[in-house]
């Protein structure tokens, strides 16, 4: 029998039923001023670089200290301690009695990026691209898509002989799935819901060739023909996991570490080759100012992702020459003196994913109204979801099913990846006035040699290069002959009906015309690799990922990466710093 619940109802439900990651019990903060505390290891950035090395490092028995410049975000870390919830915007009111928060609640990801406060969120010194400036940087703001690497994201993306190869990564890989499994099917009842529209897209794959598979159990087989599947979140209990909700919750336990929101890092503060500490500035509640010195054990490791790790190195007198002059012409005295500035290819080799949407219409499609379920949910499923983590509030917003491969060989001999992400959603201000709209967005990624340079300007804000389908024809013809391929699967299904690109635009005069969204999943501007940049080489960071030219500062972060993967990148840079923190350990103890 149905039930009906009222709004008060749902209030108290919430109250009842909160998160099934317990708030942190409170711990006594660390009261010392900034200037007073010395550490072995700081970590600046929280992201799924910052949290996971941050941890290890910790667990290593380090003195460890993590910085993040914006508020936490998950209502785990919403507490006092940790700079409270910054926007009462990011709390619909039927969660008003329950510890969630928007970002806990995944059918209410789009509202991060399309809400009213979305601004508070994203990093204002980022122009071109996106950043996030809270607790859990990426992890806290994207679909939480989560994907075991193949072989070959470690084997073709790495340079080979310095321990980054697939076998190297096994052991570390197996010790991040056992931690953050993910899943496929968040609701706890085993349903996937709202599956109208995915089946008619399996359908079609299926008729073309394609083969379902469980992608994270085979990742392999995605690299060797065409494949789709589920998509694999890292929800746990129907709410965002990921490291906020396993690493962080581990590492807060230890007496040895502690964690500080809402605090800003200048610069790292060091005396020629060695790094010393770092200028810091509150930028809110239970931010820190001053100075936080090192111990002279560890290391500072930057985990501030592509843009904001880039910033810092430019600021901190590392870098391209014409990047530190814009710094010291902002900064005057502030800058390190000439003589020790580090040239190094920072910000270059910035890759993100060329994005490429078809959109469609289909009368079996089934629309779910996600925008409302913001501030205004459909009761039951709102009860479910509070009562037991059941429902289609347990999914994700838009509904992301299936994710389709398909591996080339490109024009220019090369292999190259292609990932289609499906959504019931519309693109390119396509209408959508019966809800049987989809979109399909197909990635260029492992394989994909366009790039971009990140830059800084005189006010200090980072501008992400732009990514030009035309400068690379073999990337130009991958995309255009996957958008073939999809075009002609989706042909043979009854009744749906191709918006765009529309029926008379060839493959290649539509790749050429038509918006190519960035997808935000930016890394590679702090290569890592063994040709020194100092000596003519591409990379900025040594296979230790300790920055060429000193002794004990590191990068830890997206942007370390040399290529994009074969999929969402979230896990793989999990994985890359589990095995970062193994190597710096290993390194200065």
């Amino acid at each position: 029998m149905s039930r009906t619940y009222t709004f008060t109802a749902l209030l108290l439900l919430a109250a009842q039923h909160i998160t099934a990651a317990p708030l942190i019990s409170s711990r006594t903060p660390d009261n010392a001023t900034a200037e007073a505390s010395v550490w072995d290891y700081i970590i600046v950035g929280s992201g799924a670089g910052g949290i996971p090395v941050a941890a290890n490092l910790a667990a290593s028995g380090a003195r460890t200290l993590l910085i993040e410049r914006g508020p936490p975000s998950s209502g785990r870390w919403t507490t006092a301690e940790y700079g409270g919830l910054a926007d009462s915007n990011w709390k619909p009111d039927w969660l008003a009695n329950s510890n969630l928060t928007t970002f806990d609640v995944m059918s209410l990801y789009t509202e991060i990026w399309t809400g009213n406060y979305s601004a508070d969120i994203f990093c204002p010194d980022v122009t071109g691209g996106i950043a996030s400036c809270v607790l859990g940087g990426g992890t806290a703001i994207n679909a939480g898509l989560w994907w075991r690497p193949a072989d070959i994201d470690w084997d073709y993306v790495f340079p080979s002989g310095i321990g980054w190869s697939s076998d190297d990564m096994q052991n570390v890989t197996d010790r991040v799935f056992e931690k953050i499994p993910g899943t496929s099917v968040p609701s706890t009842n085993g349903e996937l819901y709202l599956q109208e529209g995915a089946h008619v897209i399996e359908g079609a794959l299926r008729q073309a060739g394609w083969e379902q598979e469980i992608t994270n159990d085979m990742p392999n087989q995605k690299t060797q023909r065409r494949v789709f599947g589920n998509t694999t979140f890292m929800y746990e209990h129907g709410e965002r996991g990921g490291p906020m909700a396993t690493y962080l919750v581990d590492a807060v336990q230890r007496p040895n570490f502690s964690l500080w929101t809402n605090t800003l890092v200048e610069r790292v503060l060091r005396n020629g080759s060695t790094a010393t500490g770092l200028s810091i500035t509150s930028g809110g509640v239970g931010g820190h100012s001053g100075t936080v010195s090192l111990s002279g054990k560890g290391g500072v490791i930057i985990s501030a992702g592509a843009f904001g790790t880039p910033k810092l190195l430019f600021r901190s007198g590392i870098g391209p020459q014409d990047q530190l002059e814009i710094v010291k012409e902002a900064e005057g005295d502030l800058m390190i003196n000439e003589s020790d500035w580090i040239n190094l290819p920072v910000g270059y080799n910035l890759a993100d994913n060329i994005n490429t949407d078809i959109v469609f219409t289909h009368p079996s499609v089934v629309n779910y109204d996600w925008t409302s379920a913001y501030s205004n949910p459909i009761p039951t499923d709102a009860a479910a979801y509070l009562t037991n983590r059941t429902g289609p509030l347990t999914q994700t917003g838009s509904n992301l099913n299936p994710m389709i491969w398909e591996p080339l060989i490109g024009t220019d001999g090369f292999y190259k990846q292609l990932q289609w992400t499906a959504r019931v959603a519309s693109s390119l201000n396509v209408p959508n006035p019966n809800g049987t709209v989809m979109t399909i967005s197909n990635y260029l990624g492992l394989g994909q040699w366009t790039r971009a340079r990140t830059t800084i300007n005189t006010n200090l804000t980072m501008q992400a290069g732009y990514m030009a389908i035309s400068s690379n024809s073999a990337d130009r013809a991958a995309i255009i002959q996957g958008l073939t391929d999809m075009r002609a699967a989706l042909a043979n299904i009854t009744d749906l009906t191709i918006l765009q690109p529309a029926g008379d635009i060839s493959s290649e005069d539509y790749v050429d015309q038509t918006e190519h969204a960035p997808v935000n999943h930016w890394l590679g501007s702090c290569k890592l690799g063994t040709d020194d940049g100092r000596s003519g080489g591409q990379s900025v960071v040594d296979p230790d990922t300790r920055v060429y030219g000193m002794e004990n500062l590191f990068v830890v972060d997206a942007s370390i990466f040399p290529g994009l993967t074969t999929s969402n990148p979230s896990a793989a840079i999990v994985i890359a710093a589990e095995r970062a923190a193994e190597r710096i350990v290993a390194l200065v103890g």
